[in-house]
């Protein structure tokens, strides 16, 4: 048993520096407080070792320091916060619970109440893993594989204490179980951190593509700016050309149809210009707006280049409907 101890000290020191290191690089929090759950367990199973005058009192206040840092951990690795407000309210609460029952056995001065088997005290953080995880959140399968284990093992020695089972009590079922958890934890807020890191990469390329969209919305607005003056003095010229024509040459017809044509490019050069400045710039308020006008405004944008590329952009109108939203902005995303 001593030689046991030894490597379980041993190994835990480790799990307990690895967590540390991960800490001291991505600052999760989960690393912090599993760190906390397990050298609150090994002062728990020294203190059950070496006996001392207030053995009982010191004993379950560790007890209490362990439920503690299980249910922050539990808060932090499995995102209540965040995602499960009810949930949150619930461990509080739990908490709350336990450090009252702590209060009120140090008043009386008697600790049976936490003298119960803790595979039935903790089951309940199974099914909380096993909720979690069925709305999506995947890391949570190996919450409910590590506390699964470690408490499975734990209502083994529960039987062997509390109902006088004699099923290898030579075996230390808790230590091992406590073994087998702090792997399969240590290896989930691995994952979960590789989720959180992932999760950030993808913003930080959103804001740089928003950045880019900002910088190119900017570029087209001074382009359109030096163009729009130029185009609006031609569009002047040919009015006054037409009408020079029509007062003196009321006949030539083909003069009159270049001019109309030139008035129609010129119409729609300017139009152009405005659906590329229209395109970048946010709505303030939300405006409705057909279907078919967004997709034929990105069309507007990029016409040219997907025919100059032999691609083939065909808009089918089965029903078109209205939308009450931002128009420039769906805009954009159509474009993506």
């Amino acid at each position: 048993m001593e030689l046991f101890l030894g490597f379980y000290f041993g190994f835990t020191l480790m799990i307990v520096l690895y967590n540390l290191h991960w800490y001291a690089i991505t600052k999760e929090k989960s690393y912090l407080y599993y760190v906390g759950l397990r050298v609150s367990l090994m002062l728990t199973i020294v203190q059950s070792i070496l006996a001392t005058p207030l053995e009982e009192f010191y004993q379950v206040l560790n007890i209490n320091v362990v439920f503690m840092f299980v249910f922050a951990f539990t808060k932090e690795f499995l995102g209540l916060r965040k995602s499960f407000y009810r949930l949150n309210a619930f461990v509080n609460y739990a908490m709350i619970f336990v450090l009252l029952c702590f209060v009120y056995s140090v008043i009386v001065g008697n600790y049976e109440i936490f003298d119960k088997p803790y595979s039935i005290m903790t089951s309940p953080l199974i099914l909380l893993g096993c909720f979690v995880y069925s709305q999506g959140y995947a890391p949570a399968k190996y919450y409910v594989i590590g506390w699964g284990i470690a408490i499975s093992l734990t209502g083994i020695n529960d039987l062997n204490e509390y109902r006088g089972f004699d099923f290898y009590p030579e075996i230390p079922f808790t230590l091992i179980g406590q073994l087998i958890e702090s792997v399969i934890l240590s290896y989930a807020i691995s994952v979960k951190t590789g989720l959180i890191i992932r999760e950030k990469e993808e913003q930080e390329k959103v804001l740089i593509h928003q950045a880019k969209l900002a910088s190119m919305g900017q570029m087209l607005e001074n382009i359109s700016h030096q163009w729009r003056q130029p185009l609006n003095r031609i569009a002047t010229y040919i009015i006054n050309v037409q009408v020079y024509i029509r007062e003196r040459y009321n006949g030539d017809e083909y003069v009159m149809d270049a001019l109309e044509q030139s008035q129609l490019q010129l119409d729609y050069m300017s139009n152009t210009i405005e659906d590329f400045t229209n395109f970048n710039e946010k709505s303030e308020d939300e405006s409705g707006f057909l279907a078919s006008d967004v997709a034929a405004g990105v069309y507007n944008i990029v016409g040219l280049t997907l025919e100059k590329n032999e691609i083939v952009f065909e808009i089918i109108e089965h029903s078109d409907f209205s939308i009450y939203s931002y128009q420039s902005e769906l805009s954009q995303v159509v474009l993506n």
